[in-house]
């Protein structure tokens, strides 16, 4: 129980300090902890941020496929490709590998909590490495709540120094046939000691949808950027299928 407490404490505590870079065509996920020992599974993303000529900010479109794989029932790892376009030109962005370890699993308090360890090498010979702890809290029946603190370094060519910070939350209502729907909301607050003001921050919030048929996975969403340094606008589309 002390245990318990004192990593909610910590959390909440990590979220608050940086409440106070940005994303682009954003395809990253509010992923939660809970590991399927059963799962096999590929996933395809797509996202796409219309041109903004008021900022001179051109349209970008970004893919993403990755195939996952769960082992010794509470860890995953997964592998990750994606490229992306500025304008006209598709280029290479990254190829990751990712692994989550669901170290808390639910009981009398409804709380799953996972670490989940990144590592990417991205165009022009970048290095970015992640340390990700996610929370999943089942409220009830119905709603479930989920809050992610992130942390990445880089190396390589190019490489920011410090520690960029970033949050993620979303609340989801569950449907009948699997279907959910909710709310997500993205914060990246850039390097760990120079966050800036709101506006040199990323904060994306918006609806997001997801169902299942005909045996695949599928997700919507759609990203309104309520800061300057944010995309103004993200419309996302998913699909997976498990094997």
């Amino acid at each position: 129980m002390k245990l318990k407490r004192s990593l909610t404490c910590l959390f909440f505590t990590i979220t608050m300090l940086f409440s106070q870079i940005g994303y682009a065509a954003s395809i990253a996920g509010v992923f939660g902890p809970k590991v399927n020992p059963e799962d096999r599974s590929m996933q395809y993303r797509f996202a796409f941020s219309p041109s903004d000529s008021d900022d001179g900010v051109p349209r970008q479109i970004r893919h993403r496929i990755h195939y996952q794989q769960a082992f010794y029932n509470d860890f995953r790892w997964r592998v990750v490709a994606q490229v992306g376009n500025t304008g006209e030109e598709m280029r290479f962005e990254n190829v990751a590998a990712e692994l989550v370890w669901h170290f808390k699993k639910a009981n009398q308090d409804n709380w799953d909590s996972a670490v989940r360890f990144d590592f990417r090498n991205a165009r022009g010979g970048r290095q970015i490495y992640g340390f990700n702890w996610t929370n999943e809290w089942k409220l009830n029946d119905k709603w479930a709540t989920r809050a992610l603190a992130l942390f990445a370094w880089q190396s390589g060519n190019n490489a920011n120094s410090g520690t960029i910070v970033s949050t993620r939350f979303n609340a989801l209502y569950s449907l009948e046939g699997g279907h959910k729907v909710g709310v997500e909301m993205f914060n990246s607050y850039g390097r760990f000691g120079d966050t800036g003001s709101f506006d040199d921050q990323a904060h994306q919030i918006g609806p997001v949808y997801s169902g299942k048929y005909a045996g695949y996975n599928y997700q919507f969403g759609y990203l309104n950027g309520i800061s300057d340094g944010a995309s103004d606008h993200d419309f996302r589309f998913w699909i997976g299928k498990s094997f």
